[in-house]
Formats: structure tokens, sequence, C-alpha cells
């Protein structure tokens, strides 16, 4: 992966870090968790039907926004399913 692509993944992951929180707290979890992965999926199909580096980048840009929306919500799913005294156990690195 080299600097272009790697500036492209953090950037647009960051970027919807925080707008996709507050669709996860505003709307069904199931719904928009299930949402990101199938924009993390189109990105990843518009990298492997890409014939020039703009369609490349396109699809790493929407790759990049499904991704963050999953990674918020698989932490809230995750938030919501363990019980409150086993909580800050889950989240502490082994």
């Amino acid at each position: 992966m080299n600097h272009v692509e790697l500036l492209i993944d953090v950037a647009t992951r960051a970027t919807l870090q925080p707008l996709s929180g507050k669709l996860y707290t505003h709307f069904n979890t199931k719904i928009v968790f299930l949402t990101f992965v199938s924009l993390f999926e189109l990105g990843s199909l518009l990298c492997g039907v890409a014939s020039s580096s703009a369609v490349l980048i396109a699809g790493r840009v929407v790759a990049g926004l499904g991704a963050s929306g999953i990674v918020n919500g698989a932490m809230t799913i995750l938030a919501g399913a363990v019980p409150m005294e086993k909580s800050p156990s889950m989240f502490l690195a082994p």
C-alpha cells in the first residue's frame, strides 16, 4: 500500500466516524450496519472493475466510508451485547 492509498483510507474513515455514530444513535443498528457493509462491498466492487486510477481511487473512497461505519457499528453492537459488569474487560487489549 503506497502513501496515497493509505491517506485515502485514513481520511475517508476519519471523515465519516462522527456521522456514523449519529446514524447508529438515531436509526436501527442492524439496518445501519448492513447499509455500511453494502457500501463497503460496493466500493470493493468498484475497485475490482476499475479501468483507470480515478475509478480505483473512487472505489477506495467508497470502501473507506463503508469501513468507518463497520468499525463504529461493531463497537456499538458489542457494547450492546455485553453485560455492563463485563463491559470494561471486553475493550481492553490482551
